[in-house]
């Protein structure tokens, strides 16, 4: 509001009195680091997938230490079945962008928001999520390089009573194979 007010720019702020706010650094999607099925629009803002299979798309921010929030909001993820098709996480360089995020032997953490099959993927391995995602669904995912957590959650509530505030019941910890996280 004191922007608005003002007429200058947000990221311009840095100060005001005595209290010194910090910058930030918002992401979108990266159009070099995507499946070719994969069409992004609105200054890379909203992703697209077309034909069938597996595909992701990375964003243009990695981070390898610090404590790290961002939100997707999940819009048409119907697939062309009863359930939604969309997997959303974090991501490093060695997981590829022809499969899902969680679906290769490392390099990614991912949460499958079907609404009948709802689970968490890693390694290719699933495990059991009790809740969803539907389209209109704000997914917040949360993590702390440096020690090693995710947590992700929807709508202002974080799944199986996490708290990334507290650093408590992360959905992953000790996050193998490592290296910089994308989102």
């Amino acid at each position: 509001n004191l922007s608005k007010f003002m007429k200058i720019s947000k990221s311009s702020i840095k100060k005001i009195g005595s209290v010194t706010y910090p910058s930030y650094t918002y992401a979108t999607w990266n159009p070099g680091d995507k499946s070719s099925n994969i069409t992004l629009s609105n200054g890379n803002l909203t992703a697209t997938a077309s034909g069938s299979g597996w595909r992701s798309v990375r964003c243009n921010i990695s981070k390898n230490s610090g404590k790290h929030y961002f939100e997707i909001t999940a819009t048409s993820i119907k697939g062309s079945y009863d359930g939604q098709l969309a997997l959303f996480g974090i991501a490093d360089l060695m997981m590829s962008v022809d499969n899902f995020v969680g679906g290769s032997s490392h390099g990614g953490w991912g949460w499958w928001g079907n609404d009948i099959q709802k689970q968490y993927y890693h390694a290719n391995s699933a495990t059991s999520a009790t809740v969803g995602i539907v389209d209109g669904d704000v997914v917040m995912i949360a993590f702390d390089v440096t020690a090693s957590k995710l947590w992700f959650g929807k709508n202002g509530t974080w799944n199986e009573s996490g708290d990334p505030a507290n650093g408590n019941n992360p959905i992953y910890t000790s996050l193998d194979g490592w290296s910089n996280a994308y989102y």
